[in-house]
């Protein structure tokens, strides 16, 4: 079910329709618990490397960028993970590790 529900969601966002892949996953996740902490860090750090580090804009600074910026945004990213994740194992929520 849930290869399905991922299978659907990559879809839309190839169809680029990125309100349709959010909705098929937060339908995954509230008919099969998906939205386990471990789960919704994965679809956390995701989304940031969708938003900050693959979507870029011809008509801004961000058209080019230097191996050493580029490099610099996705150790962020790596980071972030890190972070959340050893705050996971800690037993910290979610909702509490993405506020800190």
């Amino acid at each position: 079910f849930k290869l399905a529900s991922l299978a659907r969601a990559w879809i839309f966002e190839l169809a680029g329709d990125p309100a349709g892949a959010r909705a098929a996953l937060q339908r995954m996740g509230q008919e099969r618990g998906f939205e386990q902490d471990a789960d919704r860090l994965l679809m956390k750090v995701a989304e940031r490397i969708r938003l900050e580090f693959l979507c870029q804009n011809a008509y801004t600074e961000d058209a080019f960028s230097p191996p050493e910026q580029t490099a610099a945004k996705i150790g962020e990213i790596l980071e972030f993970h890190d972070r959340a994740a050893a705050g996971l194992k800690e037993g910290i929520l979610l909702d509490e590790v993405l506020k800190g």
